[in-house]
């Protein structure tokens, strides 16, 4: 009987071994998934924005020329991220707007608002504040839609504060929000545990098929 006859009669005649081990390999995957190490379906690409107008518009004098001041500078400052991020951290659960939140250091939460932001100037003292949220991000879509106009506010207010040194009595007010979801099917946070119950199926059978296929191999060379 060559090697591969042997390991298949040892498999089949053993089969409640891989049963046993894909059922440890699907039970243990679902449990991580959902109790350890949840995950979050990631459905889309989402931009929230909000255009703002500041009043009086702010000008510096230079020289007996008067030049409006273009404040877009201040706004992406790590400065402006962190009282952003401290903001956030107070008002919403972070944790549904970037999967895997709490595991980050301080400088990868600051920096993840450095690449998630985009301030435009538009015109004489109206700007433009972009949030954009790829599909690749792994996010709970449905959180972020309900919270958006907190989370623009949030950023309204921490922008109001890092430009008060330079715009002296001038306000701000809010123009319009914007957004724009491009979401795919929902995937359910059942559904994705499900998927990993599946996967850990499959892995558990084969590690039961590879140590069955060893231990049939060692003893056909004690033989």
């Amino acid at each position: 009987m060559d090697n591969a006859q042997m390991v298949l009669r040892s498999v089949l005649k053993r089969w409640y071994v891989v049963l046993l081990c894909a059922l440890i390999g699907a039970g243990g995957l679902y449990f991580e998934k959902s109790s350890v190490a949840p995950s979050v379906a990631v459905q889309g690409d989402m931009l929230i924005s909000r255009i703002v107008r500041v009043e009086p518009v702010p000008y510096a004098e230079f020289g007996g020329t008067a030049e409006e001041i273009d404040l877009t500078k201040g706004f992406t400052t790590w400065r402006t991220a962190y009282s952003l991020m401290e903001v956030w951290e107070s008002d919403l659960e972070m944790e549904k707007v970037c999967a895997g939140w709490h595991r980050l250091g301080v400088m990868d939460r600051v920096k993840w608002f450095s690449r998630h932001l985009q301030f435009i100037k538009l015109g004489p003292g109206i700007y433009e504040f972009d949030l954009n949220l790829a599909e690749t991000d792994a996010k709970d879509a449905g959180y972020v839609q309900e919270h958006k106009a907190q989370m623009l506010d949030g950023l309204e207010k921490v922008i109001s504060k890092v430009s008060a040194p330079y715009i002296g009595e001038a306000y701000w007010t809010k123009m319009e929000d914007f957004d724009m979801v491009n979401l795919h099917e929902k995937a359910t946070q059942g559904g994705l545990q499900k998927k990993y119950a599946v996967v850990g199926f499959v892995l558990g059978a084969l590690a039961g098929i590879a140590i069955l296929s060893v231990l049939s191999l060692r003893k056909g060379k004690q033989e």
